[in-house]
Parts: C-alpha cells; sequence; structure tokens
C-alpha cells in the first residue's frame, strides 16, 4: 500500500501530459467538426424555410393587389364610360335649349336628373374606394400574420436545432456512471476516457487496485486521474443555452454533490 501510494504521488511525465494534449486535442476537433456540420444544417434549413415563406407572402399579396387593380380599372372605366354619355346628354341639351325656349323647364329637370345621376355614380366610386381601402388594409393584416407565423416557425426551428444540440452534447458530454452530462469533467490519461469529477472518484473509493476504467477497462491510478479543462469550459460556455427541463436537472445534480 505504501508504494501505491508513492507511485500515485509522482508527477505526470511529459509523455503522459503530450499524451492528453493530443486527445483533448483530438476530441476538441472531433466536437467542433460536428458543432459545425449541425450549424450548417440549421443554417440551411432556416433559409429554406425564410424562402418559402416570403415567397408564399409575396405571391399572396401580389394576387391581392391584382384583384384590387383590376376591380379598380373596370370601375374607373365604367365612369369614364358614364362621364362621357352624360356629357353627352348634356350636349344634346344644350343644342335643345338654343333650338327651343319654350323647352326650359323640362331642359332643367332633366339636368339636375342627370346632375344627381352623376352624383350617385360619383358616391358609388367613393363606396368603392373605401371597400378597396378596406382589402388593402385586410391584405396587409393578412401579410402581418403570415409574417408571425414565419417568425414563429423560425424560432420553432431554432428551438429543434437546439434540442438536436443538446442530444448531441449529452451523447458527447455524457458521463457512463450517472448517465448526465459532466459535472466538473475530469478524464482518465491513461485510455482518454472522461467522467463527472464526483462519479469517478466514488467508483476509485468503492474499488481495491487493481482500478479499471468502466467504459474500456484499462488499468489506471490516482495519478491519471486529471482534470478535464476543455470539456469543462465548453459546458459552462452552453450552459444557459441548455432546456429548461435540462437546466433544472443539472442544477439539481449540482445541488446533491453540494457544488
Amino acid at each position: 500500500m505504501k508504494n501505491s501510494n508513492k507511485e500515485n504521488s509522482k508527477p505526470i511525465s511529459m509523455a503522459e501530459s503530450k499524451m492528453v494534449k493530443e486527445m483533448e486535442k483530438q476530441f476538441e476537433i472531433r466536437l467542433k467538426n460536428e458543432l459545425k456540420e449541425q450549424e450548417k444544417r440549421t443554417t440551411s434549413k432556416l433559409f429554406k424555410i425564410s424562402q418559402d415563406r416570403e415567397n408564399i407572402v409575396r405571391d399572396d399579396f401580389q394576387k391581392t393587389l391584382d384583384v384590387a387593380n383590376s376591380v379598380l380599372q373596370a370601375k374607373e372605366r365604367e365612369l369614364e364610360e358614364q362621364k362621357a354619355r352624360d356629357a353627352a346628354k348634356i350636349e344634346d341639351l344644350e343644342e335643345t335649349l338654343r333650338t327651343t325656349v319654350e323647352k326650359n323647364a323640362d331642359l332643367n329637370t332633366l339636368n339636375e336628373a342627370l346632375q344627381k345621376q352623376l352624383e350617385e355614380k360619383q358616391n358609388e366610386l367613393v363606396a368603392f374606394g373605401i371597400e378597396a381601402e378596406e382589402k388593402l388594409k385586410k391584405a396587409k393584416a393578412d401579410h402581418d400574420a403570415t409574417m408571425k407565423t414565419k417568425d414563429k416557425l423560425i424560432q420553432e426551428s431554432k428551438d429543434s436545432s437546439r434540442r438536436e444540440l443538446v442530444q448531441v452534447l449529452e451523447t458527447e458530454f455524457e458521463c457512463v456512471i450517472c448517465n448526465e452530462m459532466f459535472v466538473q469533467a475530469t478524464i482518465l490519461s491513461s485510455c482518454a476516457h472522461a467522467f463527472c469529477s464526483h462519479c469517478i472518484t466514488e467508483w476509485t473509493n468503492a474499488r481495491a487496485p487493481p482500478l479499471t476504467c468502466p467504459v474500456c477497462r484499462t488499468p489506471y491510478n490516482n495519478g491519471n486521474v486529471k482534470p478535464f479543462p476543455m470539456g469543462r469550459s465548453l459546458l459552462d460556455k452552453i450552459e444557459d443555452k441548455l432546456p429548461v427541463d435540462t437546466l433544472a436537472r443539472r442544477n439539481q445534480v449540482k445541488r446533491d454533490r453540494r457544488l
């Protein structure tokens, strides 16, 4: 037992230190590649959703605008035709007035009737303008509602991507002893497998030498148990981005371990 304690107290050798750093570097490269690939898929998915929604909104709004313009142009043509007819009638009346003074009373009555008809047509045009304005307002409201739906879909896509990221992290940073994401990540330099500091400590204390890795059964000693700085740093950075339930469970684990 005394010899074992002396062996455990020996400082880590240059070769072991280099091996740990190389393992951490390979692990970091592999994780970065996976995160980049995930980010590419997410960006592509968001871009496609945005393009599809914008095309739908633009087409719907253009169709509504085309219909409104078509109806408005038809009414304008109808009004111009009516004005032309009214002008022709007025011209005929004026000619009759110049040639027949006796028909002044009848001409005045007819002129009033034509003026009334013209006012009615003008009122109809005003009413149509109000209706067209209401349709445009409705089209704008529909457009705004579509944009809100688009924003909601984008947010849902972001949430989905975040959940996928958490699944990747939970897979890559899961402690096989407690089945939770690493808390104070620790690595065995003898085989490069990582665990929670609390879990590997309890595992070590509960077993008599020779100690073996919980994953691959590679022998190790206390001197092989090293902090995993890269894993700890990465988990600290993404912790506030975890879903509420995942973060709550992680905080409970920390409280249970009095961290």
